[in-house]
């Protein structure tokens, strides 16, 4: 499937996902569609799992600040 054909979208925390992958992806990504949510994951270091893939903030902090969307943003 062609590029133009193709989007992706997100509710909540998947907004913070598909921006991400969007932002990360232009290749693949056309369009991305936001619905709510958040763009800094920072602010909830215990929520959703996210400290058992980048390790705690405390001590993980530049991974936080990598895989955050608003960073992302050029």
């Amino acid at each position: 499937m062609r590029r133009e054909r193709r989007s992706i979208c997100g509710l909540s925390m998947g907004r913070h996902g598909a921006l991400f992958l969007a932002i990360r992806h232009r290749d693949t990504f056309s369009t991305s569609v936001v619905l709510s949510g958040g763009g800094d994951i920072r602010p909830f270091p215990d929520n959703w799992g996210i400290k058992l893939r980048l390790g705690p903030i405390s001590t993980h902090a530049q991974h936080w600040d990598e895989y955050t969307v608003i960073n992302q943003v050029k």
